[in-house]
């Protein structure tokens, strides 16, 4: 059976790949650096859900904190 970090590595990877994909099929100058970057914040959203429990964090509303 696979390691999971192998299947961590798979699955970002493929979906970085697909991202890539998209860039260069619009015909973006610099396809992977552009591709790479919506997974960064894929990335990202899928760490704030996690740290805030919440299955969609895009969805709660950003205000400053109440004093």
């Amino acid at each position: 059976m696979p390691d999971v970090r192998e299947l961590v590595h798979h699955h970002k990877s493929g979906i970085a790949r697909q991202l890539t994909g998209i860039a260069a099929r619009a015909g973006a100058a610099g396809p992977e650096r552009l591709g790479r970057q919506p997974a960064v914040l894929l990335e990202g959203a899928t760490a704030l859900s996690t740290s805030l429990g919440s299955p969609c964090p895009r969805h709660v509303p950003l205000r400053p904190p109440a004093y």
